[in-house]
């Protein structure tokens, strides 16, 4: 069976991944500013209703990754469970980034809550598409390739958004992260709408049930995995650090004003020239 798909399938495919990774990107970045400069909320319990809710979505994703495996529907699971998911991702993106004047801790916690649910059904949904898309190796890469381009590209986006309002006159939190949730809901409803209708479906074979106790057992007894796990945690820990502390660090401490938004701006165009190359030295290794 021929796995390669066009690129234009994986196109469609890869575009819901860009505002839905950009979209947690965002809460690093932007909220903390936004709360606690804006909203009067002291930053030590923004820190705090974010750390919670980010426990939270550890266990949503697991939540999601358990239904969306075990519940068949008669339409394809990952385009099912995106789409219920889409509604609640946008919605969460509209209260936490364009909050009411009066909104508080109870606020941006219903609100994250509410993100992290439609976060969490379309993200492992569409990650767990992408790798049943092809059984094929250099595939799997290539359908990867795609995805991290889109979102790269779509994140440039979002960090570029502020540095062009920032130049155009002064601009509050409020209207940098409004403009943003602008931005990823305008982004994610035509995208996840156009991978449910024209990307590919899944082609590799469900794997046959196993327990949770089981799974993890098996990752801990893989000596490679457990590296990749190392990596990606170091990674993802590094990453978050980066985007939650880089805005207050650069206005509070280094008094970089408009500057900020573009450092942070030139930190992921740097990433995003980086992706052909390590696509090209997966396929040689």
């Amino acid at each position: 069976m021929n796995d390669r798909h066009s690129s234009a399938r994986l196109v469609a495919y890869a575009l819901p991944y860009g505002p839905i990774v950009a979209a947690n990107t965002a809460i690093l970045v932007f909220l903390a500013p936004l709360y606690s400069a804006e909203r009067g909320i002291a930053l030590t319990l923004v820190g705090v209703i974010l750390t919670v809710t980010r426990f939270a979505d550890v266990i949503l994703d697991g939540l999601a990754g358990v239904i969306s495996d075990r519940l068949r529907t008669r339409w394809p699971r990952r385009k099912f469970w995106i789409a219920i998911g889409l509604p609640l991702f946008a919605i969460g993106v509209f209260m936490m980034l364009v909050p009411p004047g009066n909104a508080g801790p109870l606020y941006l916690f219903v609100s994250l809550l509410i993100f992290y649910v439609g976060y969490s059904l379309m993200l492992v949904n569409h990650m767990a598409w992408g790798a049943e898309l092809s059984e094929d190796y250099d595939e799997r890469v290539r359908v990867q390739s795609f995805a991290h381009i889109v979102f790269m590209l779509f994140l440039i986006a979002t960090l570029a958004l502020p540095v062009v309002l920032d130049q155009l006159g002064p601009s509050t939190h409020g209207v940098r992260s409004a403009a943003v949730g602008a931005l990823i809901i305008g982004g994610i409803i035509p995208f996840a709408l156009m991978a449910l209708r024209f990307a590919p479906e899944e082609r590799a074979a469900p794997s046959a049930h196993t327990s949770a106790r089981e799974m993890i057992l098996q990752c801990f007894r893989n000596a490679p995995f457990r590296r990749l796990l190392a990596i990606d945690f170091v990674s993802a820990f590094y990453g978050g650090a980066v985007a939650s502390l880089y805005v207050l660090f650069a206005t509070l401490v280094l008094g970089a004003g408009k500057t900020a938004s573009l450092g942070l701006l030139a930190y992921f165009v740097s990433g995003a020239l980086g992706i052909p190359f390590w696509r090209a030295l997966s396929s040689r290794f």
